[in-house]
């Protein structure tokens, strides 16, 4: 037999039925029927917005509030102990200002009109609050069972964190990419040649080490940095044995970038081709020339930041890849 040539392929499909996919968008889009907010103006904006919106994909839908603390708390008195975390400082949230109750509610409803059921297993909440003065206790309720309040969780294939940090998604893609070397073992042992582990390794492995890299990339610590390009090195070295000679030397041989580097590309193409979008561009705010000096010109205005978790996060940094 023969083999074709090797392509990019612009997009996949999941297995079923072609129309599958349509006819069940079509029948959730409803669920995202709840107020909904352009981020555009709170994302870059200064300060705090109380906001409520919703995102879905498919079959997962994920909402989301913002509230101002210090308005929307008030102290409990005679709270039993031992308390959970998240009471330890005596603060609840006031009934009117619990929005994301607001929005569980209203899917709960939208559920049992078009004759489906939530899964309460899979349902979590999370609470993003750096602020420990005024820390509290988010509580939904579900078919008279409480919602879980969870410190991580995957949304889409990537782990979350509460704290906004990136070592448990490293993590998780580190045990899926070595549960796939076996794959490279086995070819190797029956008799693949470089070139032909190499393309295995590009199209079964390397994707799970940039997969929705533009919204952790700027986050990453320079252990995690290190812990991702391990990966790459293990498979390399696995795929030429004893033509393994330096890591830094093996990539530029065989024409493969350091995945530090491809991420890096990856995230400035996503920048250009998102800031190109009439859905995105307000996120994408142009700058105004103060000056001759073209090289100090910023095309795009940088997001006011006012901590360094902020400034690290995906749009800050991707407006930054584009200046």
């Amino acid at each position: 037999g023969t083999t074709s040539t090797e392509r990019k392929m612009p997009g996949g499909a999941p297995q079923g039925t072609v129309l599958g996919v349509i006819t069940f968008i079509i029948q959730m889009i409803g669920a995202r029927a709840f107020p909904f907010i352009d981020l555009s103006n709170v994302i870059t904006s200064p300060g705090v917005k109380q906001v409520n919106t919703a995102c879905k994909f498919i079959d997962d839908l994920t909402t989301a509030s913002a509230i101002k603390l210090k308005t929307s708390l008030y102290q409990e008195e005679n709270l039993e102990r031992p308390r959970m975390y998240h009471r330890r400082t005596g603060n609840c949230l006031h009934e009117n200002q619990n929005l994301v109750r607001d929005q569980i509610n209203f899917i709960i409803d939208f559920s049992e009109r078009n004759q489906m059921k939530i899964n309460k297993d899979k349902t979590n909440l999370m609470l993003f609050n750096r602020c420990r003065k005024y820390d509290f206790q988010p509580i939904v309720m579900i078919d008279e069972k409480q919602v879980d309040v969870v410190e991580e969780t995957k949304i889409l294939g990537v782990i979350i964190s509460s704290n906004l940090k990136w070592e448990r998604n490293v993590a998780y893609i580190t045990k899926k990419f070595h549960s796939k070397l076996w794959t490279l073992r086995r070819m190797k042992q029956l008799g693949a040649t470089i070139e032909e582990l190499i393309l295995v390794y590009k199209i079964q492995l390397r994707g799970h080490t940039d997969y929705a890299c533009p919204v952790w990339n700027g986050s990453l610590t320079q252990k995690d940095v290190m812990k991702l390009e391990k990966l790459q090195r293990i498979a390399l070295k696995l795929i030429l044995g004893n033509h393994f000679t330096s890591y830094r030397q093996v990539p530029k041989t065989i024409n493969l970038d350091t995945l530090e580097n491809r991420r890096r590309k990856l995230c400035l193409k996503f920048a250009t081709k998102t800031s190109k979008s009439s859905k995105f561009a307000p996120w994408f705010q142009k700058s105004i020339p103060l000056t001759r000096n073209v090289k100090q010109f910023k095309k795009f205005r940088e997001p006011y930041a006012r901590t360094a978790t902020y400034e690290k996060s995906p749009l800050p940094y991707l407006i930054h890849l584009l200046n």
